[in-house]
């Protein structure tokens, strides 16, 4: 009886017990997305940040940003600064790859931002208060779902 009390607790714990656990190197997709619009001149932007992490620290961020409008001085705005933007963050930083497609009155930007070929202690320094969010040269999801809450994006 004793052996078969032992057994059972025994095959509890480990299948019991193994389904309760969660595998924290698996890979989790956070998303914060934002919308803007104006009516002088007319035009609608959307942006979808896709937060890769995996211990919950960051491992990429893919970006998708539409502009629509049927202003040029709106879309070569929105392309200078987007072009200005990822080039400097890429050349202080690193890690930071986009392309830019134009069709008519859309404008549309991809980019990725791999945090494994990025300088991530200088880049949370360039950014009030982010340096909090780095450990082990690796920057914690929290600090990025609070930083794009802060400039207004609504995360899941």
């Amino acid at each position: 009886m004793k052996k078969i009390f032992i057994l059972c607790a025994t095959l509890l714990c480990v299948t019991g017990c193994s389904f309760n656990k969660t595998d924290s190197s698996k890979q989790v997709i956070k998303q914060c997305t934002t919308q803007l619009s104006g009516e002088n001149p007319n035009y609608q932007y959307n942006a979808e940040y896709n937060i890769y992490s995996t211990n919950d620290t960051v491992d990429k961020i893919e970006i998708n940003e539409t502009l629509d409008s049927e202003d040029s001085d709106t879309q070569a705005y929105f392309e200078s600064y987007i072009k200005d933007k990822y080039d400097e963050q890429n050349n202080n930083f690193g890690g930071v790859e986009y392309n830019i497609e134009k069709n008519d009155n859309n404008l549309e930007a991809n980019t990725t931002i791999d945090y494994s070929k990025m300088d991530i202690e200088a880049y949370a320094a360039s950014l009030e208060g982010m340096d909090k969010y780095v450990k082990d040269k690796k920057l914690l999801t929290e600090g990025m779902l609070e930083y794009y809450k802060l400039l207004g994006f609504t995360c899941e």
